[in-house]
């Protein structure tokens, strides 16, 4: 028996990306896969990619390009968690609270230690991507910030460090309990990739995450063939994580891209959206 469906949509400055899927005897299918160039803004392109693949009344989970501010606060144990970012987040982080949307989730670690990680965004992107909500009469259930979804990918999201190449260069990013702590943003060379890896280790151990448990760079094709053999070395170094048991069937078999981070975001918010893998703890 099928139950309710889900669509993940991935919104990047020059293409639209989308997914369709639900569970069935426990088994997550994804069943239709649609893509569109952009041509104007966000929020235009997303209402015109909604009509224009039928998509009206389906569930929603939403990422997209955006300005996105990220930090991790530790708490003291006894605290209002609302009432404190209230008051203290822009002091502490300094950002401009009215120009930014947040949202926060708890994190403990092993000692006991309460963290708040706060995630914003640009209001006015929001306001942008609002547009197409609106105009389309949708139900978004998420509105996740650039690369989180990659993460539901995997069954395990502690210790891993997932990459994208962007032009000549490695954005890299340490997930620590299924949320990003530390970024950083190298020359795209093995020896500069294996710097940065090391860095970011040194962090994630300061969350009692002793190695590394595991890579992922995105995008490596678009790099020289030596750049992408030294990448693949460095994975299987490292290791790759276990990903989540997806079936692509029906149309999605002719459009989706594995491997490719847009494809790969929406099917992150799907599988974040129908609760299929439960992240670790």
């Amino acid at each position: 028996m099928s139950g309710r469906t889900f669509t993940g949509i991935c919104i990047d400055t020059d293409c639209i990306i989308g997914v369709t899927g639900h569970i069935e005897e426990g088994v997550l299918l994804i069943t239709d896969a649609y893509s569109m160039d952009r041509t104007t803004d966000r929020g235009h392109d997303l209402h015109r990619f909604i009509k224009q693949n039928s998509l009206d009344g389906e569930r929603f989970g939403i990422v997209a390009q955006m300005d996105t501010q990220k930090c991790m606060v530790g708490v003291a144990k006894e605290v209002d968690f609302e009432e404190f970012l209230r008051w203290n987040l822009e002091d502490i982080t300094g950002w401009d609270t009215k120009i930014y949307t947040y949202d926060y989730c708890l994190r403990i670690d092993d000692m006991g230690q309460k963290y708040l990680y706060v995630a914003a965004l640009k209001t006015e992107d929001l306001d942008d991507v609002n547009i197409g909500i609106l105009l389309s009469h949708i139900r978004v259930k998420i509105i996740d910030y650039w690369p989180s979804p990659l993460i539901y990918l995997y069954t395990h999201r502690n210790g891993f460090i997932l990459g994208e190449v962007q032009g000549d260069s490695v954005h890299l990013y340490a997930w620590w309990k299924g949320v990003c702590i530390m970024e950083s943003q190298v020359d795209a060379n093995g020896p500069a990739i294996v710097a940065s890896i090391n860095e970011l280790e040194s962090h994630l151990q300061t969350y009692g995450i002793e190695e590394v448990q595991g890579v992922k760079i995105y995008g490596i094709e678009e790099l020289a063939e030596e750049t992408q053999y030294d990448i693949h070395a460095i994975e299987e170094e490292y290791g790759l994580m276990e990903t989540a048991d997806v079936q692509i069937v029906d149309r999605a078999k002719e459009n989706f891209q594995s491997g490719d981070i847009h494809w790969d975001m929406a099917l992150g918010l799907v599988i974040r959206g129908l609760d299929y893998v439960l992240p670790s703890r």
